[in-house]
């Protein structure tokens, strides 16, 4: 009789796993110490920071054609915005609150830096739901990324009525 021979996975691959579970690992522990969302870790690794610490480089020319280069890119990227705000639609809601306001906060969180208060009834574009849920003056819920009138930031889901 003939015996089946056990397939062995060739060294490489455990050592690319291993190498893959240790990037995983750091990425994973990085975050934590940082306090980041791992999201957050790897768009801060992939972006590229233009500091410019000497500014004598620098002529009116190189300023002005700069400038324009980075006006053409935000052109670009609101229309893309525009493209899939048409497309898919964002979900807009309104602000309905007991209070006058409602705070728009940095990060989903009541210790995130205030960034303005948008006023009760006003319309916002909710843009994405948190995924933690959370209690809040005994109340579970989640925060949403809302665009008010350009100013993005989190707010308490709980006080927006989805408009449908």
């Amino acid at each position: 009789m003939r015996r089946k021979k056990k397939r062995e996975i060739p060294k490489i691959w455990t050592w690319i796993s291993f190498i893959i579970f240790s990037l995983l690992i750091l990425w994973f522990g990085y975050s934590l110490i940082n306090k980041k969302n791992p999201g957050q870790v790897l768009k801060d690794l992939f972006t590229k920071e233009y500091v410019q610490t000497d500014l004598s480089t620098y002529t009116k020319e190189r300023l002005i054609e700069e400038l324009t280069v980075a006006n053409k890119t935000i052109d670009t990227l609101r229309a893309k915005l525009d493209l899939l705000q048409e497309r898919f639609g964002f979900i807009t809601a309104v602000v309905s609150v007991e209070s006058a306001t409602l705070n728009l906060r940095a990060e989903p969180s009541l210790s995130g830096a205030l960034i303005l208060k948008i006023p009760n009834e006003s319309l916002v574009s909710i843009i994405e739901y948190d995924t933690k849920e959370q209690y809040l003056d005994g109340t579970r819920g989640t925060w949403s990324k809302v665009n008010y009138q350009g100013s993005i930031g989190w707010v308490w889901g709980n006080y927006l009525k989805v408009l449908e």
